[in-house]
């Protein structure tokens, strides 16, 4: 819907997950692709070491924040 706001995260090439089976992961090409069409207002890019339910892993993650453009009402 026009001005609908989306926030996400998504996973980058080279974190730990990317060979597990049923992860998806974009690089920055990708993420841009996704994102075509949309206002972005913010897209950060995260690597680091870190925890999780798995033990230590290395996390690469886009963080967006972005927007549904609204359309102009016609004239008239």
């Amino acid at each position: 819907a026009p001005g609908a706001v989306l926030s996400l995260h998504l996973l980058g090439p080279e974190d730990s997950w990317h060979s597990w089976p049923d992860i998806i992961t974009h690089d920055r090409a990708e993420v841009d692709a996704l994102l075509d069409g949309l206002h972005v207002v913010r897209l950060e890019e995260f690597r680091e070491d870190g925890w999780s339910f798995a033990g230590e892993k290395h996390w690469h993650r886009w963080h967006i924040l972005a927007r549904v453009p609204v359309q102009p009402r016609p004239e008239g």
